[in-house]
């Protein structure tokens, strides 16, 4: 069975004779790579299975493109730096360090799960009536959502090559 589109699909057959019923299964299918990979990314998976030191998972293009995305909006929207016409670094070593910044991040990912990007953090939990609560409340401390190797890869461009700018309107 050739499945055309991705999402989830009811696979369903019928058994004649002995045991005779109707059997359903639901099949998730994934998009094809090419649509997850479309966007820009600072790493590829090759960048990211050499930081890890270990294969990286199946889903990684698509937490590249997300950290590349967060790295984007969060934190390169006032900086400056040599960059060609698709607005992708020029110098090898702020490449470099974006490079490090998103395998920073998939990383970090890895380990907290992405979904804390989502809902936050689990910041407490109860057995008795199962009572979860996410995110940072009132009196508790704003959750990271970014990976502190992530900042660190940042802070190691120099910055003849990569800065922060300030501005201020009125």
């Amino acid at each position: 069975m050739a499945y055309t589109t991705a999402g989830l699909w009811r696979l369903s057959w019928a058994v004649t004779g002995t045991g005779a019923s109707v059997e359903h299964q639901l099949v998730s299918v994934a998009p094809t790579p090419s649509l997850i990979e479309d966007g820009r990314s600072y790493a590829t998976t090759t960048d990211l299975a050499n930081y890890l030191g270990a294969a990286p998972p199946v889903y990684a293009p698509r937490l590249l493109l997300r950290a590349s995305e967060l790295l984007d909006s969060d934190f390169l929207v006032a900086a400056v730096y040599d960059a060609d016409d698709d607005g992708m670094p020029t110098h090898p070593l702020v490449l470099a360090g974006f490079r490090d910044a998103v395998c920073a991040q998939t990383e970090f990912w890895g380990e907290v799960g992405e979904e804390t990007d989502i809902s936050g953090p689990l910041q407490g939990a109860q057995i008795g009536s199962v009572n979860l609560q996410f995110g940072a409340g009132a009196n508790r401390a704003s959750p990271s959502y970014y990976a502190p190797k992530l900042v660190r890869a940042l802070r190691s461009i120099p910055s003849e090559h990569f800065r922060f700018v300030v501005t201020a309107g009125c």
